[in-house]
């Protein structure tokens, strides 16, 4: 379910509680586009990037291109660089972002 709780000349905000959203981010210094997800707040700063929240409320965030800001519910803001991956498990600080390609080599080399 996504709602939008901002949409103006300083940027837009939108709720996602479930669900999967895409997003093509023009990057402006004086915008920002905030998703708010249970557990996270992630401000895009990134030209494409997707947020996915499963049915058990983990955060899977993918920046494909420039970069997101990650103020996880535990734990310190974290920024998830061009062509990476976080995972944020509800009640928990998250990780280290993860490189993108060795996911999809991983993935490649399973039967």
């Amino acid at each position: 379910m996504l709602a939008v709780l901002q949409d103006d000349e300083r940027g837009a905000v939108v709720e996602l509680e479930s669900g999967r959203l895409s997003a093509s981010v023009k990057r402006l210094d004086d915008h920002v586009f905030e998703v708010r997800a249970p557990g996270a707040k992630v401000t895009l700063r990134a030209d494409k990037a997707s947020i996915t929240i499963t049915p058990k409320k983990v955060i899977l965030l993918e920046v494909t291109k420039g970069m997101a800001v990650v103020e996880p519910a535990v734990g310190p803001a974290i920024q998830v660089p061009d062509d990476h991956k976080l995972e944020i498990m509800p009640g928990k600080a998250p990780g280290l972002p993860v490189p993108l390609r060795e996911v999809r080599h991983v993935l490649q080399k399973l039967p």
